[in-house]
């Protein structure tokens, strides 16, 4: 059952891994305030209050056990300490396991599963893509302080043909989407994965990741020949209105398809060749 007390607890637990500073952590302890959901606050100061701290989160360093991350908001920190937690834990004991592998992070954010595969893939490869200008620059920020030399970094939304498309920019710094429509939008340049592994001239792709905020299908489709070529393992957050169309494509390329973990407007699949043993 949901209490304010338990949502609380949650995020002093976050607050655990940030920098010790004493200003971080009052920052940190205002974000706490803030990042309590609308229902237990008067909605306009909850949007009033988030909106402050996450200006004051900007900037701060979170430390992990695989990496240090300067985020530029409050939601960067639950993404990075919380979310999607199982899937950090899984993806890193099969890095641990097979560190040559090729990983492609399809919608990067900040880096988490960029430095992750950089970290644990000592003798692989990760290529990542992020099309939001000020997300790509904390990308590139993440991994270089941590050290990452086997990562590629790709300023590009991945799509189903070559063309200039709209982003739609939302007030945290993991929501954008260029499907999900907003008043405020920037045009980014979009091609199709099969073009870029083209370019590239690789040998392996091994296991991708998607998480591109209502563009699966889009992705998918520009990725047919990786798909077919490589026979990747994949993991994919998939809208609910996006279901049906990602299910068709995966069971025509051959794919077993497994439920990671459900939300409130999307699923998490791991995705996994008929011909393969699962990885996950």
């Amino acid at each position: 059952m949901f209490t304010r007390s338990s949502y609380i607890k949650k995020r002093i637990e976050m607050v655990r891994v940030l920098d010790k500073r004493p200003s971080i952590l009052i920052k940190a302890l205002l974000w706490i305030v803030a990042d309590t959901p609308r229902t237990l606050h008067i909605y306009k100061a909850y949007r009033y209050v988030a909106s402050f701290t996450n200006k004051l989160m900007k900037n701060i360093r979170v430390k992990l056990d695989y990496g240090e991350f300067i985020v530029p908001d409050a939601q960067s920190i639950w993404i990075l300490v919380h979310y999607e937690k199982p899937i950090v834990d899984k993806l890193r004991q099969v890095f641990s396991r097979y560190p040559e592998l090729t990983f492609i992070d399809i919608g990067a954010h900040i880096g988490k599963y960029t430095v992750l595969a950089g970290r644990y893939l000592r003798r692989g490869f990760v290529i990542a893509f992020e099309p939001c200008p000020e997300n790509f620059k904390y990308l590139m920020l993440n991994t270089k302080s941590n050290n990452i030399v086997n990562a590629k970094l790709f300023q590009l939304a991945l799509w189903n043909e070559v063309k200039h498309i709209k982003l739609f920019v939302a007030s945290t710094s993991g929501e954008h989407s260029c499907k999900q429509a907003s008043e405020k939008f920037i045009e980014v340049l979009a091609m199709p994965l099969d073009a870029v592994i083209f370019r590239m001239d690789l040998r392996d792709v091994d296991i991708i990741k998607i998480d591109v905020e209502g563009a699966e299908v889009e992705v998918i489709e520009g990725a047919l020949n990786t798909l077919r070529r490589f026979k990747p393992h994949l993991i994919i957050e998939v809208k609910l209105y996006n279901l049906h169309c990602v299910f068709e494509h995966l069971l025509r390329l051959r794919y077993g398809i497994k439920i990671l973990d459900v939300q409130r407007d999307h699923i998490y699949l791991y995705a996994c060749p008929y011909s393969d043993e699962p990885l996950l």
